[in-house]
């Protein structure tokens, strides 16, 4: 009796765990959400004039080493202050033999958008596809920013009908 709840135990745990990226097709990323995001810009100044938040927007990239391709961008959020969330659904496209390649990465760029004086960049990291997961995935940008987004896919069109 006590093998079998291991097993039962194990196989709930191996269950609910995320699986590395299956392979081609799209992959939406929901639930975006940007946590501690910085009060001020690196060299000190104010986001705004009279020190307004940061108006955030989340760019999606794919980095082929040798070229990075924009895939979508979320909408802007408006004074956002250390947090911004998006409901909307972006996506991008994993094409055949790219999901496992440690040299493929997501690249997310964090930025503050300025109709005036042109748009700041806030933060950007990258995880490799080898190492991406679909299910819940949170990153810590390079200067501790912190976006966590719901990955799944890959879907895949046939004759017009989606299948994932």
């Amino acid at each position: 009796m006590k093998s079998m709840n291991f097993a039962f135990i194990v196989l709930l745990v191996l269950t609910a765990s995320a699986t590395a990226l299956p392979g081609a097709g799209e992959y939406s990323m929901s639930d975006i959400i940007v946590r501690n995001l910085p009060a001020k810009k690196q060299n000190g100044s104010a986001w705004d004039p009279f020190g307004g938040a940061p108006d955030v927007l989340v760019a999606i990239y794919i980095d082929y080493g040798d070229e990075v391709e924009h895939y979508s961008s979320t909408s802007e959020k408006e004074n956002s202050g250390s947090s911004a969330i998006w409901s909307r659904t972006e996506s991008f496209f994993v094409s055949a033999g790219e999901a496992n390649r440690e040299d493929v990465e997501l690249l997310i760029k964090v930025w503050d958008i300025d109709s005036r004086n042109g748009n700041d960049f806030i933060d950007s990291g990258k995880i490799s596809f080898s190492d991406l997961e679909t299910g819940e995935v949170e990153l810590e940008l390079n200067y501790g920013t912190v976006i966590t987004f719901e990955l799944e896919g890959p879907f895949t069109y046939d004759e017009g009908v989606c299948e994932g």
